[in-house]
């Protein structure tokens, strides 16, 4: 059977920054596969394009640049929140939640959940980047499928 849109496809990967041998982001084994509906827009779809056609048993290995994957950081994505944005229905805010580096949870205008990493607070706002965290990097991956139903 080879994979095409609506099928669903169980697949295992390891996801690297750059190059075969670049920093490990993500790996998914055998004993935890990835199972998803192909061509829904799930997976990136440089990533689906790849595998398109592919049988069971496929090993694949290639890379997606930058602009394929999550594009270039770019300082659109980082905002300036007022601090009263995120008090609770007591009206207090969290102890602790705009540490350097914590990931908030937001909504955005389209009540699409985004998700920002503190960089910096300040007396009544908060600085949040909600660029992708792999925004600006190539993606190389390195995989098989597995299934396909």
């Amino acid at each position: 059977m080879l994979l095409k849109k609506n099928k669903i496809v169980t697949l295992i990967y390891e996801l690297r920054i750059n190059e075969e041998n670049g920093e490990l982001i993500e790996k998914i084994d055998r004993k935890k596969p990835l199972i998803f509906s192909f061509g829904d827009g799930e997976m990136l779809e440089k990533f689906e394009e790849k595998l398109e056609y592919k049988k069971i048993g496929y090993k694949f290995n290639f890379k997606i640049d930058v602009k394929n994957a999550y594009g270039r950081a770019t300082t659109k994505y980082i905002l300036d929140v007022p601090k009263d944005e995120f008090k609770n229905n007591e009206g207090e805010i969290e102890e602790n939640l705009f540490e350097i580096g914590n990931v908030i949870s937001m909504f955005d205008n389209e009540k699409n959940l985004i998700k920002g990493v503190v960089i910096s607070e300040e007396k009544d706002l908060i600085t949040l980047d909600f660029n992708h965290p792999l925004a600006g990097e190539d993606l190389y991956f390195k995989g098989e499928i597995l299934n396909i139903e």
